[in-house]
């Protein structure tokens, strides 16, 4: 119980002191708050996106920046590419066996 206590009188302090806390789905002021810019950032198709790659055969990550659409349009055309790569292994087996 003596411990419970202790607790109780070095956290209370600390939460009295805390700034509040704004939610994104709290409109009582009339700025955006952070947590709703970061959507909208994050839905932005020519925001710039930077991902670190290493490159095969070295240790050294290389930073490569592009927008976002273009990301998306790199993954759907390695999507693909795969795709019709593994269809064709398909047809082609298929061919052979008879």
């Amino acid at each position: 119980m003596r411990l419970r206590d202790t607790r109780l009188v070095f956290l209370l302090p600390m939460l009295l002191a805390s700034p509040g806390v704004s939610y994104a789905g709290d409109s009582t002021s009339g700025q955006a708050t952070p947590v709703a810019e970061a959507k909208v950032a994050a839905k932005d198709p020519d925001r710039i996106v930077c991902r670190s790659e290493e490159a095969t055969g070295s240790r050294i990550p290389s930073k490569v920046c592009h927008t976002a659409r273009e990301w998306d349009q790199m993954r759907e055309d390695a999507r693909k590419n795969t795709q019709d790569f593994q269809d064709r292994g398909n047809t082609t087996t298929s061919m052979r066996g008879g």
